[in-house]
């Protein structure tokens, strides 16, 4: 059964929903503010969770089987140009795919680029794959409708972007359907938003920015930006519908990098386009001035007591200019040198630990097996020292940036795995 705060109602129906127990028992509660309060109400939550958990089933929770997918029409909207746009802008709520909400939830609410079959045919001459291949993952989740390559198109359209875009969104799109584990905290009422990274040589043939993180000025960068949260909305669902949910959108820069490239950390080639979604939270981030570095030169120890105070991070992801990773290189430094001794140095109390503003979410993370589990730390005494990460895999480290931002750190959930990478090749 599942324990609900009253404002998070919506976000919990739709993961019951997501793990195919639309019907589990729940327990809606207040939002508590203070442990006197929390104190106060155990008493009247205790008999209520007594009660569902040892009740019978009823007829009705015992039937099994499929959560069948509604099926929904096409939207075709017909008039001129001045008519099809307002119905995107309209103002009557009408149920769409995922909501009841207005036509604008298609969209971030702005104007977009109207998806005429001459507009979707076009930019579908910029992948091989054909229109009816179902993207994401089989079965698809019980919150997600099942979506096509031609969906990816009409939406990369909407957002503003070339054919020769279309590999990086399909790849975009093949990540953010991935199962619940990996996007789920990116859904409406999450706190988190998503960063799409380009990294390969498909960087600098789309134009694309390296330095501006957010997207904002590079058509490249930000129509595929806003591709991936239409996309989101659209396809997928409960993703960002405010506009909040992709945070920024760039290439890493691999022709100033010393280093391998992002995609070659976990085993793609050296020269293939990779895309990589990461999961981040934006309120955790860090920077370094240049001022600092030209100072004193010791970034990488500036960047450990970054690291240290990121708040509720089980992993981060450093961006470093190209300038300062090559005069690290020049040092004689991998880019594994400097994520073993980030992670070395990068150290706290247990007791430090146990008092950090996340902990009780942080603390059940680690104790589920996967790739946070740290269930050995957690008996240790207040005394004991321990590292802020798990293993140095759980630091990434990505070269980009413009020249007046030589270190960057984000904090959060901001990890980077092969699981959440993917070929942009492949859908050429």
């Amino acid at each position: 059964m599942a324990i609900t705060f009253e404002d998070m109602a919506g976000t919990a129906q739709n993961y019951r929903r997501e793990i195919r127990m639309p019907d589990m028992r729940n327990i809606v509660v207040p939002r508590m503010t203070s442990p006197e309060k929390s104190k106060a109400y155990a008493p009247e939550l205790v008999p209520k969770l007594v009660k569902l958990l040892t009740k019978p089933l009823t007829d009705e929770e015992k039937i099994g089987g499929v959560l069948s997918e509604e099926k929904h029409p096409r939207i075709a909207v017909r008039g001129n140009w001045d008519i099809c746009q307002e119905y995107f802008q309209g103002d009557v709520y009408w149920t769409s795919l995922f909501y009841r909400n207005p036509p604008s939830f298609l969209t971030t609410g702005a104007p977009v680029v109207l998806p005429t079959e001459e507009k979707v045919e076009w930019m579908l001459t910029g992948t091989s794959h054909k229109p009816g291949e179902i993207m994401g993952p089989l079965p698809v989740p019980a919150d997600q409708k099942e979506f096509t390559v031609e969906t990816v198109a009409i939406n990369a359209a909407m957002a503003g972007c070339k054919p020769e875009y279309m590999p990086v969104v399909l790849a975009a799109a093949e990540m953010m359907a991935t199962p619940a584990k990996t996007r789920v905290a990116s859904r409406l009422g999450g706190a988190h938003t998503l960063l799409g990274v380009v990294s390969g040589p498909i960087g600098a043939e789309l134009l694309m920015g390296t330095e501006q993180f957010s997207g904002v000025g590079y058509r490249a960068n930000h129509s595929m930006r806003q591709a991936m949260a239409l996309v989101g909305r659209n396809a997928i669902g409960h993703w960002g519908v405010r506009g909040e949910g992709t945070g920024g959108f760039f290439a890493e820069d691999i022709e100033h990098s010393p280093w391998a490239p992002l995609g070659a950390d976990v085993g793609f080639k050296p020269d293939e386009n990779v895309f990589a979604l990461c999961v981040a939270n934006a309120p955790n981030e860090r920077w370094i001035s240049p001022a600092w570095y030209r100072a004193h030169g010791n970034f990488l120890e500036k960047l450990v007591d970054e690291l240290g105070n990121l708040g509720n991070s089980l992993a981060c992801t450093v961006i470093i200019h190209p300038s300062v990773a090559n005069d690290l290189a020049d040092k004689g430094m991998s880019k594994e040198d400097v994520r073993n001794f980030l992670w070395e140095n990068t150290t706290e109390t247990m007791g430090h630990y146990r008092d950090r503003t996340w902990y009780g979410i942080m603390s059940s993370l680690q104790r589920r097996e996967g790739p946070f589990n740290r269930s050995d730390i957690f008996d240790l005494p207040d005394d004991a020292v321990v590292h802020t990460y798990k293993n140095p895999e759980m630091i990434q480290i990505i070269v980009a940036g413009i020249p007046m931002e030589f270190g960057y750190v984000a904090g959060g959930p901001m990890w980077l795995p092969s699981e959440l990478m993917t070929s942009i090749d492949k859908w050429r």
